[in-house]
C-alpha cells in the first residue's frame, strides 16, 4: 500500500475537479492575519502543475509556485507544515470557522480583507 503522505504519489495523478485545501489569510486590522485551511477545486493541470483557486503549485511536491514561505495544496487528514514552516498541522476544513471570524470582525467594525474569498 502507497504512503499516503508521499509527495511522489499525492499530487501526479491530480485531475481537474479534485479538492484541494489551501491556506487562506483574513487581514484584520494594522496588518494582522489569521489562516485557516479552506478548501478549493483544481482548475487546470499542466505536466508540470496545477491550479487551485488562482494559485500555481508544482506537482512535484504540491508547494506554491514563487513562494519562499511555504504554501501547500493538500488533501483533509495530511500532515503538513503550515504557513511559514513553523510547525506541522494536520489539514482539516476550516471553513466554518473562517466564516463565523469574519462575522465577528464585521459586527465588531474591524477593517478586513479576505482576499477576494
Amino acid at each position: 500500500m502507497a504512503n499516503e503522505n508521499n509527495h511522489e504519489n499525492k499530487y501526479m495523478d491530480i485531475a481537474i475537479g479534485n479538492v484541494r485545501y489551501i491556506q487562506a489569510s483574513v487581514r484584520y486590522g494594522w496588518g494582522t492575519s489569521k489562516w485557516f485551511w479552506v478548501p478549493g477545486k483544481v482548475t487546470r493541470v499542466t505536466a508540470t502543475m496545477f491550479i487551485v483557486a488562482g494559485g500555481k503549485y508544482r506537482k512535484n511536491n504540491g508547494t506554491l509556485v514563487s513562494s519562499t514561505d511555504g504554501g501547500e495544496a493538500a488533501r483533509l487528514g495530511d500532515n503538513v507544515t503550515g504557513y511559514m514552516r513553523v510547525m506541522k498541522v494536520c489539514v482539516t476544513n476550516e471553513t466554518a470557522a473562517r466564516d463565523a471570524f469574519v462575522a465577528q470582525l464585521r459586527r465588531t467594525g474591524v477593517s478586513i480583507d479576505t482576499g477576494g474569498a
